[in-house]
């Protein structure tokens, strides 16, 4: 199975076989993200790599279930990635990201809103069943909206949102997530079952003449 690993140079690929890791990390100045991994839930155990924002499922015993789960939060793209393949198992990796977004508008802006569009999109691989192998993402910004879609096949989930973010006394600003998860559950005597998708930065905001913008993590808008 072979997937496209041009967008990324972090992303990591390692063979389990079956119970679990389960952990999360939070980055705080450089970037804003968790990274969680679950393969074979039976048994609690977990591998933790936070200098990658890496994290990932394996199996401690060889048995009749292949599963491998694993997640990443790339500090030096500014992305996140996951994959979970399994033969005769169940396994899912995801990953979140936040940010806050402040706009500051042109010298003689006198208004009180700001309407822009919000654009995004997560790239995909999945092979398997629908039912049983999937990608699944979810973007919100606090008060403004919170859409959700899953996929498989092969292509790009693609969000474009239009907003209107009112001032406060933090000026012109907005909270945004992305949650994005790789599931997997394959049943036996079958080929592998996998879900991949690695995500970009923040994304892309298309503001009015004479507006800018920057992320809370350092990232340009």
């Amino acid at each position: 199975m072979k997937f496209d690993r041009s967008k990324i140079t972090l992303f990591l690929l390692m063979l389990a076989c079956a119970p679990v890791s389960v952990w999360s990390q939070d980055f705080g100045i450089s970037y804003h993200g968790s990274v969680y991994t679950n393969a074979c839930a039976g048994q609690d155990k977990s591998y933790q790599y936070p200098e990658r924002g890496y994290a990932l499922g394996k199996c401690p015993k060889p048995n009749a279930a292949l599963v491998q789960s694993s997640a990443v939060v790339s500090l030096n793209l500014l992305g996140s990635s996951a994959q979970a393949t399994a033969i005769n198992g169940q396994g899912k990796a995801y990953t979140t990201t936040f940010d806050t977004a402040t706009l500051f508008p042109p010298a003689d802006f006198d208004g009180t809103s700001v309407k822009f569009t919000l654009i995004d999109d997560i790239t995909y691989d999945v092979v398997g069943n629908g039912g049983l192998a999937n990608i699944q993402a979810c973007w919100a910004a606090t008060g403004l909206f919170h859409d959700c879609l899953a996929a498989t096949g092969k292509g790009q989930l693609k969000l474009t949102k239009v907003l209107t973010v009112a001032k406060s006394s933090s000026g012109f600003q907005f909270e945004f997530r992305r949650d994005a998860h790789a599931l997997v559950s394959a049943p036996p005597k079958k080929a592998a079952y996998s879900a991949y998708y690695v995500t970009g930065g923040e994304p892309y905001l298309k503001l009015p003449k004479g507006w800018t913008c920057t992320w809370a993590s350092g990232e340009q808008c």
